[in-house]
């Protein structure tokens, strides 16, 4: 049986090591960290396991829905968006629930708040987007004929102010840890491009996906790999270092690197064009943190409240339906606040900001948080063009998978999408000898625009 090491055991390499296992490879899935999961998040508080990352899907997100099933993961939880921006002239309201009338007077308050005319040009691109193919990721053709046709402008600058700050500000924090003024037109597919539905979460967490890998793979934590062997232009294994320090040397004939651009660089030094690439993609560290109190108040009778521009605390919601609340931190001041202050300070911070807008605490009694770095990705200018380029630089080396939220989007579907192709088109290629005919090919396991 031919063996394969998967880099990372985030969602993208969970996706990618479920895909080679079906095609009859032997996977390894290699974390370095002491948990699975990346930016799931996945934490104890106490003895309950809670999900400081990534878990919201939309059930129009077949390639994860399906992904889960296959791990024995498909009991979810609905629920609805249930927060409002604050601090601002004209709160911006996000709420999904209340009766038709309460939605159009909801709705007609947005548009006040915003502007008729930048909402119109905002509903046309969301229109355009979502009957793209495919949807709701980086580097759709939708996208990519946008960018070339207005030269790829922030945003803010696209969309205008108002609307930058309303309707863009909580989903560029949320999703890629940045503001509307740092995040380029041709990236916003995952935020604009996605088709509405009813929105789920894994009923028990994300815990229970870690699980089930650990069930159906062979997962090795704590094993940081510190390079990706490469012999004659062909992956051949890989090196790293335990924990504990102990060394490690593992042969395999495919690798998947399914982490963040900035660490693929690093192990894949070795190729320097295309870990020069790599590093140039953006990413902004966030930080999360989920604490239980003895008693909340939302107020205004919300479930989650988004803070204006200046304040460390980005978003505040109820975590579930016990008296944990989730505090997000994301941003210019977020980032400042950042690099001063450990996550227990960070989350003082989001307290004294809460109760600033009318939020009441009880006595904390549990604490879960980190601070995420490299954090959320944010692609880069005419992003396209550079997964063009770490395509043309990657010609050389064969064996070699790339997955990671750089490739398709920050979102859980996206991540797994960008997984699926790159080891399908690894898998399906002719089976050449390294020639120089097969270098010229290029990589053909990374996701293209």
């Amino acid at each position: 049986m031919s063996r394969a090491i998967v880099i990372g055991g985030g969602i993208s390499g969970i996706a990618a090591a479920t895909q080679l296992s079906a095609r009859g490879f032997e996977t390894i899935i290699l974390e370095a960290d002491t948990t699975l999961g990346g930016r799931m998040g996945i934490r104890k508080d106490g003895e309950t396991d809670v999900d400081l990352g990534g878990r919201n899907f939309s059930s129009h997100d077949t390639h994860l829905v399906q992904l889960l099933g296959t791990l024995g993961v498909s009991e979810f939880t609905r629920y609805q968006i249930n927060s409002v921006s604050v601090g601002t002239r004209r709160p911006f309201d996000m709420r999904t629930d209340g009766s038709l009338g309460t939605r159009a007077a909801r709705a007609l308050r947005n548009v006040l708040s915003a502007g008729p005319l930048d909402l119109l040009r905002l509903r046309g691109v969301v229109s355009a987007a979502r009957a793209d193919s495919p949807r709701g990721v980086v580097g759709g053709p939708y996208w990519v004929r946008l960018a070339e046709d207005y030269g790829d402008p922030a945003a803010s600058s696209f969309f205008g102010s108002a609307v930058a700050d309303h309707v863009l500000r909580p989903w560029t924090l949320r999703m890629m840890a940045a503001e509307p003024e740092e995040v380029y037109l041709g990236n916003l597919g995952p935020l604009l491009g996605r088709a509405p539905g009813p929105l789920h979460r894994v009923q028990g967490g994300m815990a229970r996906v870690a699980r089930a890998v650990h069930d159906r793979f062979d997962v090795r934590l704590g094993h940081a790999v510190e390079r990706v062997v490469i012999t004659d232009g062909r992956v051949t294994g890989v090196l790293g270092v335990t924990v504990g320090g102990k060394r490690f040397d593992e042969g395999a004939e495919l690798v998947a690197v399914a982490t963040p651009a900035t660490i693929a660089a690093d192990v894949l030094s070795s190729v320097a064009p295309l870990a020069r690439e790599l590093r140039n993609i953006e990413y902004r560290p966030v930080a999360t943190a989920v604490v239980e109190y003895s008693d909340i108040h939302f107020p205004g009778n919300v479930g989650g409240l988004f803070l204006p521009r200046g304040s460390a605390l980005s978003h505040v919601a109820k975590y579930d339906d016990s008296n944990r609340v989730r505090f997000s931190f994301a941003g210019v001041a977020a980032r400042r606040a950042m690099s001063e202050c450990s996550i227990e300070r960070l989350v003082h911070l989001g307290e004294q900001a809460f109760q600033d807008v009318g939020g009441r605490l009880g006595q904390r009694r549990s604490f879960a948080g980190n601070v995420w770095r490299p954090g959320l990705c944010g692609q880069s200018w005419m992003h396209h063009r550079t997964l063009q380029s770490l395509t043309e630089h990657g010609k050389l080396v064969r064996g070699l998978a790339l997955a990671g939220d750089y490739l398709r989007g920050n979102s859980l579907e996206a991540c797994v999408i960008a997984a699926e192709e790159s080891v399908r088109r690894l898998l399906d290629e002719p089976r050449a000898s390294v020639t120089q005919g097969a270098r010229s090919r290029g990589l053909s396991d990374l996701a293209s625009p």
